[in-house]
């Protein structure tokens, strides 16, 4: 899970236990409003601390609405290039590109060479 990750990474870097002490305050909130858990993770900023459990909470609040769920988290506010990408990563990692609608991808700035380094990171992975 999130929490188990996020503490071995923690433990690993010699790290705070900033990302975990987040996730952990997060449980049993994912019903809450967005703007509650951005609350709850005193913000929405570019700080892994902040950003990074938000994240995670909203794509787990609705991993079947993409569209939803991407527009509710970066429509917070905070650091929504970093919310943005994040999520975005997430439920396209879980649903593929195809989850949004062709005009989100389509003008995506460095969008064919982004493109580009997937293709070859999955061909490297053996995909």
């Amino acid at each position: 899970n999130a929490l188990a990750a996020a503490r071995d990474a923690e433990r690993l870097l010699g790290a705070t236990d900033a990302v975990s002490a987040r996730l952990a305050a997060l449980r049993g909130k994912l019903n809450d409003t967005p703007l509650d858990l951005q609350d709850a993770c005193n913000g929405t900023g570019s700080a892994a601390d902040e950003a990074v459990p938000f994240a995670i909470a909203m794509v787990a609040r609705a991993p079947e609405l993409p569209e939803a769920t991407l527009l509710s988290a970066i429509n917070v506010g905070g650091d929504t290039a970093a919310v943005g990408a994040m999520v975005g990563a997430m439920l396209g990692g879980l649903h593929g590109a195809s989850a949004f609608p062709a005009e989100w991808t389509e003008n995506v700035e460095d969008g064919p060479a982004i493109r580009a380094e997937a293709l070859a990171l999955i061909e490297a992975l053996g995909g």
